[in-house]
């Protein structure tokens, strides 16, 4: 949908990490899914042409 138009968000950052947050309208709300999947794949792609990595997690598992 043309109106509102998408907005992109910076909700959280941290040292090594950015939080954002992306807003947009859907016309068909049947397809809501596979447009949220062609957003995070196009941001993903976007991401990567401007070689911004993405931060892997780590988890620390503790034996008291």
């Amino acid at each position: 949908m043309p109106d509102p138009g998408p907005r992109v968000l910076v909700t959280e950052t941290g040292e090594s990490w950015v939080v954002i947050k992306v807003f947009y309208s859907v016309s068909d709300f049947s397809l809501k899914y596979r447009i949220a999947d062609q957003v995070m794949e196009k941001s993903i792609e976007a991401f990567n042409a401007q070689n911004i990595k993405f931060a892997s997690a780590k988890i620390a598992l503790l034996n008291p």
